[in-house]
């Protein structure tokens, strides 16, 4: 009971921080999380030993409860306030400061952001200096590597997490208060029985409110849907690139870089026995194609292309000479057109 009441709160204790250092301190998070789950383990077992060796858990005569036996209340209070209710209010104050920095770092943003699209002038004693700023447009791209657009609602979902562990830290407080009370009168009131049957409750509640959490949480779902997502049907198709090149502005004010990519690739498809059918992406200058009969299967107009080829880069390799090789997969229809132009503007 005192190891998973401990591992829980470190383990709520961890998102918040992790959420902080990514967004507001700029850290990777995935080399993190190792070190997350192994601290927390750490902190528990040194928290959790000690009493334990020392024979501190067992059989209470005046809670009639397994809980901290020692039959010196005033030892019973140590140990109670550094082995648990230190620790427990320690992790949810510290969720709850964690959270409001980044609720800070999130609206300082959006003023930031504010300013910089409409653009705004300052001046000074002597001399005026103004500031403007371009109004960029927000393309699909830009709002992609946008952390605090993207995943607005789930900063303020993570903000579940800090409340419920302030709500159920009640029960380590009416602990506290009880051992308190202990200390002057050994004698257990009715109003302290009613008040330790309620703390049992609380922490009986607090690995299902923690479940609630992790189910309802939106990265989980996804994950879940992406489990039950049926496998797809379409035909993979393997683009080579030829003549790739790449080309990038970059500029340290406020707006994002720009990549501006233009290539052609062919396209290979097989037929119905499964033999490959090679159309050349590019035609030798001066000679003209042979012409060929268009086919039922071969049949699809631009409109239906676009729609059914779906690139995914994988990897983007950068060359000596500027030159960007990306390893991309699409999924196509059959009947691809022999002749595949992209220009792509991120």
């Amino acid at each position: 009971f005192q190891l998973s009441t401990l591992f829980s709160g470190g383990i709520c204790f961890c998102i918040a921080l992790n959420l902080e250092l990514v967004l507001v301190h700029g850290c990777n998070g995935q080399r993190l999380e190792k070190w997350y789950i192994i601290g927390t383990s750490v902190l528990c077992a040194l928290v959790t030993i000690p009493p334990y060796a020392a024979g501190q858990f067992g059989w209470n005569e005046l809670n009639q409860a397994c809980w901290y036996s020692a039959p010196d209340q005033l030892d019973l209070m140590g140990w109670v306030i550094g082995t648990q209710v230190f620790w427990v209010l320690f992790m949810a104050i510290g969720e709850a400061l964690a959270f409001g920095l980044i609720v800070r770092y999130f609206i300082s943003y959006e003023d930031n952001q504010r300013r910089i699209h409409s653009g705004t002038t300052s001046s000074g004693g002597v001399g005026t200096s103004s500031y403007r700023s371009e109004r960029l447009p927000r393309s699909p791209m830009v709002q992609y590597r946008n952390p605090m657009g993207q995943y607005r609602n789930i900063i303020l979902r993570v903000g579940l997490y800090p409340l419920a562990s302030c709500i159920l830290s009640l029960g380590t407080i009416i602990d506290l208060y009880l051992v308190v009370d202990q200390v002057s009168n050994p004698v257990m009131s009715e109003l302290n029985f009613r008040l330790s049957i309620a703390a049992f409750v609380i922490y009986s509640l607090r690995p299902v409110v923690y479940a609630m959490l992790a189910a309802t949480d939106p990265s989980f779902i996804r994950a879940v849907q992406e489990l039950r997502r049926p496998s797809d049907q379409l035909t993979a198709l393997q683009l080579q690139t030829s003549g790739l090149r790449g080309r990038f502005t970059s500029t340290h004010t406020a707006g994002p870089s720009e990549m501006h990519i233009a290539f052609s690739c062919e396209a290979v498809t097989t037929d119905d026995a499964g033999n490959p059918i090679s159309h050349p992406a590019t035609e030798a200058p001066g000679k003209e194609a042979p012409r060929q009969s268009p086919t039922p299967e071969s049949k699809m107009d631009s409109e239906n292309l676009s729609a059914a080829v779906i690139p995914e880069v994988n990897t983007w390799d950068m060359g000596t000479d500027h030159a960007l090789r990306p390893a991309m997969q699409v999924r196509s229809r059959r009947g691809a057109s022999p002749r595949i132009d992209v220009a792509s503007h991120i």
